[in-house]
């Protein structure tokens, strides 16, 4: 079947109605879903095109499409893929709830997803509630335009008032920002209602919005606490039993939460006292605590680091961009003024 840009059509599988929006690479369209108002990728066989009479959209003259000559079924098990599609419409941080299906096609399971379709990069905390105890928990770092996967919701556990909680911190140059907080109660009528494309996955799953903007949010009766505040709070807590996310990064995602991207290298800051210190020795020790701090900054993932060395005669500073230059892992550094800093620090960026 052929189809043109700003046709009315149907998905097939759904009944969703949409308008073709733009071509895309292997042959998918990019189909604007009014009632969703998201853009999803979608197969040119997956479609039906509505007639003009029955359609409140007029048809554009526009460039024809054809449809792919073979025809694939659609599998439930096929593997992950990245999609290369430009995400017209942003939806922010969602849920996908992909149903893994029994041989009567009755569901038997829910693979869930965390996805980011944004170009913000998160740290997230996810947890399962069912019967109002924790059931399992995963935290890492979700990139831009990506997905996670956070584990799986049995078909049963629907009947045990599940509860999902999320807390996500947008990831900064100088650190970790405010943190968004969500509870969500899964209730079979209002979610599982029915399956859409998933962006990213290209999957058919129930899909919901966690965050839909870069804003901070916080329950009604919850205060908004920041990573480490949350952190120290966990750390008092029993680790819950149960499944672990294998894509988690808990040591690197939480030491960059941690991470103070500025090292003071003045010799009194380093040690609080001169007293034992040799003239000889204070260069050798500014320099040592400031390649520790740089290894730390580049295993931890840092964008960008503050190191302040004063001004004086600038045999720090000098010794500091010699050893910068010798790192690979250094995208640029500059010695600028600064609005905080003046003339006495060096800024670094990987």
């Amino acid at each position: 079947m052929l189809f043109a840009l700003g046709s009315r059509v149907r998905l097939k599988r759904t009944g969703d109605e949409g308008v073709v929006k733009a071509m895309l690479d292997n042959g998918m369209l990019s189909v604007y879903l009014t009632d969703d108002d998201m853009s999803i990728p979608v197969s040119p066989e997956d479609l039906s095109r509505i007639d003009e009479e029955e359609s409140s959209i007029s048809i554009v003259k526009a460039r024809v499409v054809p449809g792919r000559q073979s025809k694939e079924p659609i599998r439930h098990d096929r593997p992950d893929t990245i999609s290369q599609y430009a995400i017209l419409n942003p939806q922010g941080v969602q849920l996908a709830f992909e149903p893994i299906l029994r041989n009567d096609a009755t569901p038997e399971k829910y693979h869930i997803f965390l996805l980011n379709d944004t170009n913000a990069s998160f740290l997230y905390v996810f947890q399962l509630h069912t019967g109002g105890v924790l059931a399992w928990e995963t935290r890492g770092k979700l990139g831009p335009a990506s997905f996670i996967d956070t584990g799986y919701l049995i078909f049963e556990q629907l009947n045990e008032s599940p509860e999902i909680d999320i807390q996500c911190w947008r990831i900064l140059p100088t650190g970790s920002g405010p943190a968004q907080t969500r509870r969500m109660k899964l209730k079979p009528a209002t979610f599982f209602k029915r399956l859409i494309t998933a962006p990213l996955t290209n999957r058919l799953a129930h899909v919901l919005k966690v965050f839909d903007t870069m804003e901070p949010k916080s329950n009604a009766g919850k205060p908004r606490s920041d990573l480490k505040t949350y952190t120290q709070n966990q750390q008092k807590a029993a680790k819950p039993k149960g499944w672990s996310n294998l894509q988690e990064l808990p040591h690197e995602v939480w030491q960059l939460a941690f991470f103070d991207n500025e090292i003071d290298l003045h010799i009194e800051k380093l040690l609080g006292t001169t007293a034992k210190v040799q003239p000889g020795e204070i260069l050798a020790i500014q320099l040592k605590h400031f390649e520790q701090f740089l290894n730390k900054a580049i295993r931890v993932g840092a964008e960008r680091i503050f190191v302040i060395h004063g001004l004086g005669e600038g045999k720090l500073r000098d010794a500091i961009a010699k050893r910068l230059r010798e790192r690979s892992e250094v995208s640029a550094f500059k010695n600028e003024y600064h609005p905080k800093y003046g003339w006495g620090a060096t800024e670094v960026i990987f």
